[in-house]
C-alpha cells in the first residue's frame, strides 16, 4: 500500500483528481496545493506523471510524509523516502539526494528521486469518470441461452433494476448487426415512434439530415439490400419518414393498402438486414409503446419467425406479443456485485443491504461528487467537511438538485418537463437569454442524464423526481405547448396542453394530432385519441364549461371514416348515427 501525493496547479485539480480515481486511488485526500490517495502499486506514480509532466509527486508508506515530499518536489520529480523505496527498486533506478527536511518530521529524511524505468509499466484503468458496470454473469448466461433456444426473448426486470445497462453490455459483445430501440414513456404514445426509430436504424438515416441527403441514403441502401419491390418501398419509407418533397402516391391509397405496404416494405428490410449479418432488435421499456406500434409488431413478428431474426425486448411485466418467448428476469446485485461498486468509488463503512442499482448508482456518484467538492474546498485551504447518508431515490436526486448549479438546476427543470428524451432546440427555446453549454456539461458529469445523438435522462425515475420539483410545470409546459404547435406538431402541443390544464384549447387540436397518426397509418392510435378527446369533452361539460357540440360530432363522423375506410361498416354506421342524432338534438333546440 503507497500513499502517492500530487502538488499541481488549481487549473489542473480536476483532472489530477479523475486520474486517481481511474486508477483505484481511495482515501482521497486534500491540503492546500496538494492531493493524495491510497494505492495498491506504487508504479502509478510514474503513470501520472506521463500525462502531468510538472506535477510535483512523493510516494510513502505514510500520507504524510508523501504530502511533505510533494510540498518539497521540483516539478517533474518522484521522490520516495528511505522506508518505503525497497520495493520500487525492482522498477525504478533512483539518484539519492541526501537527508532532507519534510514538513511535519523532526529529524531529516533520507529522499530519492526515481530518474528511470527499469521495467515497462502495464496497469490498467480500472475506472472511468463514468459509472462502472459490474457483469451478471448469472443473467448473462441465461440470455444467451435462451437465444439459441429461441428467436424472441423478454428481459423482465422492476424499474432501477438495471435493464438497460445489462442490455447494452450484454449487446456489447456481439458480433451481430445490434438495433437498440429505446421507447420513452413520457410524452407517452407517440404513434409508432419506436417503428420509426428501427426503420431509421436499419436504413442508416439520422434525424436532422437534409430531405436531398435522407433519399440518397434511402434509395442506395435499399439498393444494397436488393429488396424485391423497390418502388413500393422508397415511397412507403419516402411517406411514413417524412422526408419527401411532396405528397407520394402513397399517400393518395386508403389506410388498409398504405398500412399492408407499409408492413411489407419493414418486413423486407428487417430480412434482408438480417442477410448481410445476423440482426438483432433490442426494444427497450416496450411496455411504453403505443397500441399501434405492439400491433404492427405482432404482425411483423408472424412473418419473421423461424428465419433466425432475434428480438429482445424488456419490460417491468410480461408483455405478450403472440410468439414463443423465453423470459430471463433481472434480480438485485448481489452483495458481492454491491461491495466491488462501493470499493470501486472508495466509499468506507456503507452497507446497503439490497438496493436498486439505480439507487445504488446516484448515491455512489453523488458520494463522489460532493467528496470531490470538499476536497477541492481543502485542496484551496477551506473547510471541505461532507457526510451523504444511503437513502431513497427520491431524497438522492432532491440532494442531487441541491448540489447543482443554478443554471444547470434551471435547465435540468425544463427538461424534465420536455421529456425523458430532449433536444438542445427546446431547451434554447425555454432559456433564450443563457448559454446551455457549461449547463449540460455539468449535468452530463453528474450522471443526471447523457448525451448521444440528443440529450436523454439517464432513467426515467430520475426525471419523474425532478419533475416533481419543478415550481412553474403549468408555464413551462404552456410555453412548449406553443414552441410545438408552432413546428406543427399537434401531438406534442395536445400533450403539453393537457398537463398545463389548457383542456379546452387541446380539445381542438385533437383531431390533427389524430390526422397525423393516420397519416403514418397508425389508426389504433388515432382512435385512442379521438377517445381521449370524448372523455375531456365530458369532463368539461360535467364541469358546466362551454364546450363547441360542432368538435364531439366532428369526432364521430371521423371515427367513422375510419371505421369505414378499414372496412368495418358496423362500427361506422354506429358513428354516422350518433352524427345524425347529435344533429337532430341541436335542431330540436
Amino acid at each position: 500500500m503507497y500513499h502517492i501525493a500530487l502538488s499541481v496547479a488549481d487549473a489542473d485539480f480536476r483532472s489530477v483528481l479523475n486520474l486517481l480515481k481511474s486508477y483505484c486511488g481511495r482515501s482521497l485526500q486534500a491540503r492546500p496545493g496538494i492531493i493524495a490517495g491510497v494505492f495498491d502499486d506504487g508504479r502509478v506514480a510514474w503513470l501520472i506523471r506521463r500525462e502531468f509532466a510538472d506535477s510535483r509527486i512523493g510516494i510513502s508508506r505514510y500520507q504524510g510524509i508523501a504530502m511533505g515530499l510533494a510540498a518539497i518536489a521540483k516539478p517533474g520529480e518522484i521522490l520516495v523516502d528511505q522506508d518505503t523505496i525497497s520495493p520500487l527498486m525492482e522498477y525504478f533506478e533512483f539518484a539519492s539526494l541526501g537527508l532532507m527536511n519534510i514538513e511535519g518530521m523532526r529529524a531529516q529524511l533520507m529522499v530519492y528521486r526515481a530518474e528511470s524505468l527499469l521495467k515497462p509499466i502495464e496497469i490498467t484503468k480500472k475506472r472511468t469518470i463514468h459509472f462502472p458496470y459490474i457483469r451478471r454473469e448469472r443473467e448473462e448466461k441465461l440470455l444467451k441461452d435462451a437465444l439459441t433456444v429461441a428467436d424472441f426473448v423478454q428481459v423482465i426486470g422492476r424499474d432501477g433494476i438495471g435493464k438497460t445497462s445489462f442490455l447494452k453490455n450484454f449487446v456489447s459483445e456481439l458480433n451481430w448487426d445490434v438495433h437498440f430501440i429505446p421507447i420513452w414513456n413520457y410524452p407517452p404514445a407517440i404513434p409508432f415512434a419506436p417503428i420509426e426509430t428501427l426503420i431509421r436504424s436499419l436504413l442508416g438515416i439520422k434525424k436532422g439530415i437534409s430531405i436531398g441527403e435522407a433519399q440518397t441514403i434511402l434509395h442506395r441502401r435499399l439498393e444494397e439490400l436488393k429488396v424485391r419491390d423497390f418502388v413500393s418501398s422508397y415511397y412507403s419509407f419516402l411517406e411514413f419518414l417524412k422526408i419527401g418533397e411532396e405528397e407520394t402516391l402513397i399517400a393518395k391509397l386508403n389506410l388498409p393498402k398504405r398500412y399492408e405496404m407499409l408492413k411489407n416494405a419493414i418486413i423486407e428490410l428487417i430480412i434482408k438486414t438480417h442477410y448481410q449479418n445476423q440482426l438483432l432488435i433490442v426494444f427497450d421499456d416496450l411496455q411504453f409503446a403505443d397500441g399501434s406500434t405492439l400491433e404492427l409488431l405482432k404482425q411483423i413478428l408472424i412473418e419473421i419467425k423461424g428465419l433466425g431474426i432475434k428480438l429482445i425486448y424488456t419490460g417491468e411485466y410480461p408483455i405478450d406479443l403472440g410468439q414463443r418467448t423465453e423470459n430471463v428476469e433481472l434480480g438485485l446485485l448481489n452483495p458481492s456485485a454491491q461491495q466491488e461498486l462501493i470499493g470501486i468509488f472508495g466509499v468506507e463503512g456503507i452497507e446497503p443491504g439490497p438496493a436498486l442499482p439505480l439507487q445504488l448508482k446516484l448515491y455512489l456518484t453523488l458520494v463522489d461528487a460532493e467528496r470531490d467538492r470538499a476536497l477541492y474546498q481543502e485542496f484551496q485551504g477551506k473547510s471541505g467537511i461532507h457526510s451523504t447518508p444511503f437513502k431513497e431515490i427520491d431524497w438522492l436526486v432532491a440532494r442531487w438538485l441541491e448540489n447543482l448549479t443554478e443554471s444547470s438546476r434551471e435547465l435540468l427543470y425544463r427538461a424534465s418537463v420536455i421529456g425523458t428524451s430532449f433536444g438542445e432546440a427546446e431547451i434554447r427555446y425555454l432559456l433564450p437569454k443563457s448559454d446551455p453549454a457549461p449547463a449540460f456539461l455539468e449535468l452530463i458529469n453528474s450522471g443526471m442524464i447523457t448525451a448521444n445523438d440528443g440529450y436523454y435522462f439517464q432513467h426515467r425515475l430520475i426525471r419523474e423526481e425532478v419533475y416533481k420539483a419543478v415550481p412553474d410545470r403549468n408555464r413551462i409546459h404552456e410555453e412548449l405547448s406553443e414552441y410545438y404547435k408552432k413546428r406543427s406538431d399537434p401531438i406534442r402541443t395536445v400533450f403539453h396542453l393537457i398537463q398545463a390544464d389548457k383542456k379546452e384549447e387541446a380539445v381542438k387540436l385533437y383531431l390533427d394530432a389524430a390526422r397525423v397518426a393516420l397519416d403514418k397509418g397508425a389508426w389504433r392510435t388515432a382512435l385512442d385519441y379521438y377517445s381521449e378527446a370524448k372523455d375531456i369533452i365530458r369532463r368539461l361539460i360535467e364541469a358546466k364549461k362551454d364546450v363547441d357540440l360542432e368538435i364531439i360530432i366532428s369526432i364521430d363522423e371521423r371515427i367513422g371514416d375510419v371505421y369505414r375506410e378499414l372496412g368495418d361498416e358496423e362500427m361506422a354506421l354506429k358513428y354516422y348515427k350518433s352524427v345524425l342524432d347529435s344533429y337532430r338534438e341541436i335542431l330540436k333546440e
